[in-house]
């Protein structure tokens, strides 16, 4: 991942400064707390590289909100993101790790698959075994 990172901040991905140890431990109790799925292992190796990323309307949400004054936009937390899904029964054992335009992408702790889903109705588009090989099917060609 660390390099598909630097393939898009040559890209002009906007990157933050890489999440430490105290915040991981405190995302990941607060998500497991309000019954979500805590960090994945891949999650957590981008995260230690950079707290959150945006390129190309693609985000990567982080362990806290970052706000973008200029852009009068602020990138939300991961675990303040799946708050604002609570009961969604679609969503149950899902967590929501970014999102795309018209997608959301996710990581279905059931099954171990990375995915995106619909905004609107949630419905599964495309999954993959990898959070690498789900964006790569996203970024090839793009860069």
């Amino acid at each position: 991942m660390r390099k598909v990172i630097e393939a898009l901040k040559k890209d002009i991905a906007v990157t933050f400064e890489a999440a430490d140890a105290k915040s991981l431990k405190n995302v990941n109790a607060t998500l497991k707390s309000n019954n979500f799925p805590t960090l994945p292992s891949e999650y957590e190796e981008i995260l230690k590289i950079t707290d959150g990323l945006i390129w190309n309307g693609i985000e990567l949400y982080g362990t806290k909100s970052y706000e973008r004054e200029l852009k009068g936009y602020t990138i939300p937390g991961i675990a303040d993101v799946n708050m604002d899904f609570v009961g969604f029964d679609s969503l149950a054992g899902k967590l929501i790790v970014g999102r795309m335009p018209e997608e959301l992408l996710v990581y279905s702790a059931t099954d171990n698959l990375w995915g995106c889903v619909d905004r609107t109705d949630f419905m599964v588009m495309q999954t993959a075994p990898s959070l690498k090989e789900l964006l790569a099917s996203f970024i090839e060609g793009m860069l």
